[in-house]
């Protein structure tokens, strides 16, 4: 099979915006005030910015970086025109004291981190960057659409949480949609589709469901995918906890798994969704045979013979993301949160309580790797769907004492819920399979301020990074602890 889609690297262009600096100091200048140390300061932020990226790298993060010159006038910035415009963010040293190089590349309009030294290597766009770049000497913000311009004061670590955020939406936005079936108009799905598609973009291929199961037999079909199946299968029933399913049904599960795999690398998709859509139980109620099953949760009664829980936990945990019913704004959560913390993430209906201090997110799937791809897995249960009981389930033992970080879209896309918990373990109530219980202050803010319907959570804080991220996508949020 060929490799599935690949994001491509986030292109960061770093730039110092320094000036015609003097050998000799001149009387009265702030901050660095000759060549020699402007030079110094520049191998400074070489060796710095590298840390920094490195440590992104070797948390997932692809990052391409380039640039490094010192810029003392609006000329030279505009020699460099095809570079900074071909890439995807930029980083300005704002040293100073040239206003007109800020200026200038300000104006290429990309996402763009400020960072600003008011130490003992003090930049002079400490004391000038608000009132003379975003205010223009005025009272109010000049700078055209502030939205994704982030100017950060001494700390290292704040610009590693932007440029998490920058590669997130970045990453969101090059991302590639493999939606099996169609937008489930009554649930406003189409109303969904629109909001993603103006406020976010996103690259989608809409694959029949007959269509996509035949063309899944192209690979399911060969001595290749037979062997393939049969060692996913010896592996599931030996890291598992415990058997819910027989032979027959883990077998169908990770046929789907497998044949969803192969349906993402043959699109060049990373997200695979399939819309929530009933059995047609009678010919009157379209050209499609009576009695053939259609959607996620039908897909036991389908051609298939399971539901796909199973499947996108298994797709979750190799780095490629599997979103339920088809749901398209909660789609863009889940994807923003997987590559804002380059860890899987897991889709939830929400049962929040009007007061009190627990809640409890559930879902028939989630990724057993929360803690990370290369980290050990969580135990889990295979077992069946909740609300059919057909094959093929997963029951995630999520694991108590870490901080998990949760995301909640209106179906506009227009406010977001970004809340922080606990986690206490997991539950066995007669609802979905994979049940997490989460801690907050109190439940009663979570619940009166809830948006859209489904959730997402990773494992981790990262609420800083959302807040950037959401900055960048223009979308009002609210944080609750």
């Amino acid at each position: 099979m060929a490799d599935h889609y690949e994001i491509p690297p986030l292109k960061l262009y770093y730039a110092i915006a320094g000036g015609s600096l003097r050998e000799k100091p001149p009387s009265g200048a702030w901050g660095i005030q000759t060549r020699n140390e402007l030079l110094e300061e520049q191998y400074t932020i070489r060796k710095e910015l590298a840390e920094i990226i490195n440590r992104l790298r070797n948390e997932g993060f692809e990052i391409n970086v380039s640039g490094g010159e010192i810029f003392n006038n609006e000329n030279e910035v505009f020699v460099k025109n095809n570079e900074i415009i071909s890439s995807d963010s930029l980083l300005i040293f704002a040293v100073g004291p040239r206003v007109n190089v800020m200026r200038a590349l300000l104006s290429f309009g990309k996402p763009t981190i400020v960072f600003i030294k008011s130490g003992m290597r003090y930049y002079t766009f400490a004391e000038i960057f608000s009132a003379r770049i975003v205010r223009a000497e005025t009272d109010i913000t000049m700078l055209y659409d502030p939205h994704d311009v982030f100017v950060v004061y001494d700390n290292y670590e704040e610009l590693a949480k932007i440029l998490r955020a920058l590669y997130g939406v970045h990453a969101l936005k090059k991302s590639r949609i493999l939606y099996i079936g169609t937008p489930y108009g009554w649930q406003g799905r189409f109303n969904e589709l629109r909001a993603v598609n103006k406020k976010i973009g996103i690259d989608i291929v809409f694959l029949d469901h007959d269509r996509a199961y035949e063309e899944a037999q192209e690979y399911l079909s060969t001595d290749k995918a037979h062997k393939e199946i049969s060692e996913i299968a010896r592996k599931l029933k030996e890291e598992s906890t415990k058997l819910e399913l027989d032979e027959e049904g883990i077998t169908k599960g990770i046929k789907l798994f497998v044949g969803l795999k192969y349906l993402a690398e043959k699109y060049k998709a990373n997200v695979i969704t399939i819309s929530l859509e009933y059995s047609i139980p009678e010919p009157t109620m379209g050209s499609l045979p009576s009695g053939t099953a259609y959607g996620c949760m039908a897909y036991g009664a389908s051609k298939w013979g399971a539901t796909p829980c199973l499947a996108f936990s298994l797709l979750d945990d190799e780095g490629l993301l599997g979103v339920c019913e088809g749901d398209m704004t909660n789609l863009v959560a889940k994807t923003l949160l997987r590559y804002i913390s380059n860890k899987p993430v897991a889709f939830a209906n929400p049962s929040i309580p009007a007061k009190g201090t627990e809640a409890v997110f559930a879902h028939c799937t989630a990724p057993t790797k929360m803690l990370g791809f290369k980290n050990k897995a969580f135990k889990y249960i295979l077992t069946t769907h909740f609300e059919t009981n057909s094959p093929a389930a997963i029951k995630v033992l999520f694991e108590p004492g870490h901080h998990i970080t949760l995301l909640n879209f209106s179906f506009n896309l227009d406010h977001a819920i970004i809340a922080r918990g606990e986690v206490l373990g997991y539950t066995d109530y007669p609802i979905c399979r994979s049940q997490i219980r989460v801690k907050f202050k109190d439940t009663k803010e979570l619940y009166e301020n809830a948006k859209g319907f489904h959730w997402s959570y990773v494992y981790g804080d990262y609420v800083d990074e959302l807040k950037y991220a959401l900055k960048l996508l223009k979308i009002e949020y609210k944080i609750i602890e």
